[in-house]
């Protein structure tokens, strides 16, 4: 007894020890040697719309400077913008190979695309300069890098790698099949509310739909369909238009996930209105519009901080409203 006792003692010490390695190993913070060199625009805190952008904007300079792009942190701004980004593969799971997440220690800041010495949104820096840098991991101090022309060279690409999911298409071709929607035959716009009444940059009514009345009217479209946040806002609008339409003329707004409002525009849009132009879903839905000639932004100046519309925020074929 006293021998098994002895041998059941010694099994019980090893495996204390056992378990205590592993503690260690776990708690430990590993060096994994990283090849290649990156960059990194600094991380936002905004939703799909901006981090769509953001990922855009830096794959272009990656692309440019012969580097590939990292995503530096996944919290920004007291926000956690992993959910986005895991929003982003499921609709567009092709997309995630324009970047990889990584937190490293070694990284070299860069003053880039600043407005008055200052951190911008939406400045356009040549990013050619960067090219010969020799550190591995680059952070370019940069918020949000909405301006097109760092990527709309490349749009051919992005078009392929921002291609919708089966189960995106799936969900969306049930909604269209609803409505009885499809090869973009509606009048499309998008509106924006909520936090952009108190920034004071949020879309206008009345102006809204004399421009969605106007457009439908040049542009041959019967239907009208409408995006938005606000469904109280949007049902008004639809009221509104119903009292003019012509026979035979329908008007719907869209309730739908953020995945399934771009699939739907991309097919059932054959005319796009942003009515708030600093809106960054909207400047999505009007991406994946079929027709990007008939793609318009609200001729309005509101800046939102340092965003002011413009034509780089804007892709080269779409027009002031």
């Amino acid at each position: 007894m006293h021998q098994k006792w002895r041998r059941q003692y010694q099994y019980l010490i090893i495996l204390l020890l056992f378990a205590v390695i592993l503690i260690q190993l776990y708690s430990m913070a590993f060096t994994v040697k990283v090849h290649g060199r990156y960059v990194a625009i600094e991380s936002n805190g905004g939703r799909i719309g901006n981090q769509l952008l953001h990922l855009c904007s830096g794959h272009g300079i990656a692309r440019k400077i012969g580097r590939r792009q990292y995503i530096r942190t996944l919290n920004s701004q007291g926000f956690y913008i992993g959910k986005h980004l895991a929003k982003i593969e499921e609709i567009f799971p092709r997309f995630v190979e324009v970047f990889t997440v990584m937190n490293v220690w070694n990284e070299h800041r860069v003053p880039f695309a600043q407005s008055q010495g200052r951190m911008s949104c939406c400045e356009y820096e040549d990013p050619s300069r960067l090219k010969d840098r020799s550190e591995q991991f680059l952070v370019l101090e940069f918020h949000y890098a909405q301006n097109v022309r760092y990527f709309e060279y490349m749009l051919p690409e992005l078009r392929q790698l921002l291609e919708f999911s089966m189960n995106i298409q799936h969900q969306g071709d049930k909604v269209l099949r609803r409505w009885k929607l499809n090869n973009a035959t509606a009048m499309c716009a998008h509106i924006r509310r909520s936090d952009f009444v108190e920034l004071e940059v949020a879309t206008d009514l009345h102006k809204s739909i004399r421009d969605m009345e106007s457009i439908a009217l040049q542009q041959g479209l019967s239907d009208y369909l409408i995006f938005g946040d606000d469904v109280d806002f949007m049902r008004r609008m639809v009221e509104a238009l119903r009292i003019k339409m012509r026979e035979g003329s329908r008007a719907f707004f869209s309730t739908n996930t953020e995945g399934i409002d771009f699939y739907v525009a991309s097919r059932a849009c054959g005319a796009m209105l942003i009515t708030a132009p600093t809106s960054t879903f909207g400047w999505w839905l009007a991406f994946f519009t079929p027709n990007q000639n008939a793609v318009f932004y609200s001729n309005d100046r509101r800046r939102m901080a340092d965003k002011v519309p413009q034509k780089d925020l804007f892709l080269s074929t779409w027009r002031p409203y």
